[in-house]
């Protein structure tokens, strides 16, 4: 596990830490969770600042030119946290991260897509609007739309060259995506889009590079982001279902995790 850093919670006035360095994150964040754990994991002392809570947040992104969040920040320099890689540039260190063959990683997110679907089978009507990340304005409708928003975006990118696909993972369920069932015929269409999309790449090896919101990425690195991304939120779903005691016919095979940079915490 590597030596435990400090998190200071920022409240209301400023923290000191020893070279000043930031956390801008937002619970339920899959990558917010995960820079804040890879930080603790280097021995890292960081400000934590909940964009939610904390009201100097935003203007302080603003005034940095900063988009988003997750955020690692020192003085008026930052990096967007989606890159672990990029991450450890910024604070002078030398990390190797080890990855799946892409390969590998389109069969687990295969996998991933199709448990899916099972779940959102059996999100209880009654529970639809109900707020099951703590801390933040995400109903369970919303959660189980945007686990596939996120082969969505990938999707667009991959696709159509968009840059700012983060737009689709704030975006919230479409007018006439009323129910459990409207989700889970989108998510048939992304799944099928994305088999398509795999069957149909003349060059599988992933060895380009991609224009994404955070700066250009290994498109290798990418599509291990968005494997991770996608099985994160899924592993949120059924922990949220398990507490509504909801019988589900397939549970995540755990296995499937192995070799996949995932957050050990669920929500922050």
């Amino acid at each position: 596990m590597g030596i435990e850093g400090t998190a200071i919670e920022r409240a209301g006035s400023a923290v000191a830490v020893p070279d000043g360095l930031r956390v801008f994150w937002m619970p339920g964040c899959s990558s917010c969770v995960k820079v804040k754990e890879f930080l603790k994991k280097l021995g890292v002392p960081y400000e934590s600042v909940n964009v939610l809570t904390d009201p100097q947040a935003e203007s302080d992104l603003q005034a940095m030119g900063a988009l988003g969040f997750p955020v690692v920040s020192r003085g008026k320099e930052f990096v967007c946290a989606q890159s672990l890689d990029d991450v450890s540039k910024f604070l002078g260190r030398d990390v190797k991260f080890e990855r799946l063959p892409p390969a590998e990683l389109m069969d687990r997110w295969f996998y991933f897509c199709d448990i899916a679907l099972t779940m959102i089978d059996k999100i209880p009507q009654d529970h639809l609007q109900a707020l099951p990340i703590p801390n933040r304005n995400r109903t369970l409708h919303g959660l189980s739309y945007h686990i596939f928003q996120v082969p969505e975006a990938f999707l667009e990118n991959a696709e159509n060259g968009e840059e700012h696909f983060d737009k689709y993972f704030d975006a919230p369920p479409p007018d006439d995506v009323k129910t459990s069932g409207d989700v889970r015929q989108y998510g048939d269409r992304i799944t099928a889009r994305l088999r398509r999309h795999w069957q149909n790449l003349s060059d599988q090896s992933f060895s380009w590079t991609v224009k994404t919101f955070y700066g250009v990425q290994p498109s290798h690195h990418f599509l291990e982001r968005s494997t991770w991304h996608m099985a994160q939120h899924i592993r949120q779903l059924q922990v949220v279902l398990d507490g509504y005691n909801v019988p589900l016919a397939c549970r995540i095979d755990e296995t499937k995790y192995k070799g996949l940079p995932m957050p050990e915490g669920l929500w922050e």
